[in-house]
């Protein structure tokens, strides 16, 4: 397990569609070497209505 890893469970990335793709490479770096990242997108008016038909609090992918 890595040192960053060791020392931090979890990375969570906020409005991830912002990323850039250095900033994508950094992530799947950190993740390759044992960091468990989340990535959350900005919910718009249209995923938040979606999401409450269907009962969900937002929207998350999530790398465990």
């Amino acid at each position: 397990m890595g040192a960053i890893a060791a020392r931090f469970y979890e990375l969570i990335v906020d409005e991830a569609q912002d990323c850039n793709p250095l900033d994508l490479q950094l992530l799947t770096w950190l993740r390759g070497h044992g960091l468990h990242v989340t990535l959350c997108r900005m919910l718009t008016k249209q995923s938040t209505d979606s999401a409450r038909r269907s009962d969900k609090l937002g929207q998350v992918r999530r790398d465990v």
